[in-house]
C-alpha cells in the first residue's frame, strides 16, 4: 500500500489515541524486528499463530509499528496475513518522518486501518530519553504488547510498557543473519548479538524469573 497516500491523514497524539479507540476493540500489539527479519521466520508464524489463537478475532485489532523497507525482509509486518486468514481487524501506527522516505517505505499487505502519528522519530524514545509520540500512541491503545525479539527502537518499546505495567508477552527471535550482515557491510554498523536489544531488555527484567 502507497505510504504516501496517507500524508494528509497525520495525527497529533489526542487524534491519533482518539481514532483508534473509536474502532471499539482492545488492541493487541506485536513488536519486534522489522526491516532485518528472522534467522527462523517459521518459528515466528508458528508463534505469531498462537499468539493470535489466544484471541477473538471478532473482539480484538491486531496492531503493528511496523512498515515494509524496500529491499528487506517483512519482519513482524508477517502476523498481518496471519491475522487477516483469522478474521482480525488489523491497524498499522506509524511515525510521519516515513512520509519523508515514501519511495523506500510502503503498508504491509493486510493492514486495514493505517495512523499515522506526528512524529519526527522512528519511534522508541527521542534525543531527551521520552516516549516518542508514536510510543505513546502504542502505549495509551494497546491492551496487550507481544514482542519477538527486536533492535533498539523495540526495546525502548519493551522497557517501556513494562514500566507501565502493561501486559507483555516475549519470545526470543534472532534476526535473520544474512540480511543483517548485508545491512552492516552497507551502513557500517555493528551487530554484536543477533538477538537484539529487545532480548537483553528482558533478561534484565527477568533474570531471577
Amino acid at each position: 500500500m502507497e505510504l504516501s497516500a496517507h500524508a494528509a491523514a497525520v495525527r497529533d497524539v489526542a487524534a491519533a489515541v482518539q481514532a483508534v479507540r473509536a474502532l471499539g476493540k482492545p488492541v493487541v500489539t506485536f513488536g519486534g524486528f522489522g526491516e532485518l527479519g528472522y534467522e527462523d521466520e517459521a518459528q515466528v508464524l508458528e508463534r505469531c499463530s498462537a499468539e493470535l489463537d489466544r484471541h477473538d478475532p471478532a473482539r480484538t485489532l491486531v496492531a503493528t509499528g511496523t512498515l515494509l523497507t524496500e529491499g528487506f525482509r517483512s519482519g513482524i509486518a508477517m502476523v498481518y496475513a496471519l491475522a487477516k486468514a483469522r478474521g482480525f481487524t488489523t491497524a498499522g501506527i506509524h511515525p510521519s518522518v516515513a512520509l519523508h522516505h515514501a519511495k523506500r517505505h510502503a503498508i504491509a499487505p493486510g493492514v486495514d486501518h493505517v495512523f499515522m502519528v506526528d512524529d519526527a522519530t522512528w519511534g522508541g524514545v527521542d534525543d531527551a530519553g521520552m516516549p516518542s509520540s508514536t510510543l505513546q500512541v502504542l502505549l495509551a491503545v494497546s491492551d496487550e504488547f507481544i514482542v519477538f525479539g527486536g533492535g533498539h527502537h523495540t526495546a525502548h518499546e519493551l522497557l517501556a510498557f513494562l514500566q507501565a505495567g502493561k501486559p507483555v508477552r516475549f519470545h526470543d527471535a534472532p534476526m535473520h543473519r544474512a540480511t543483517t550482515e548485508r545491512w552492516c557491510r552497507d551502513s557500517g554498523a555493528r551487530i554484536g548479538d543477533y538477538r537484539g536489544a529487545a532480548f537483553h531488555v528482558w533478561r534484565s527484567r527477568h533474570a531471577d524469573a
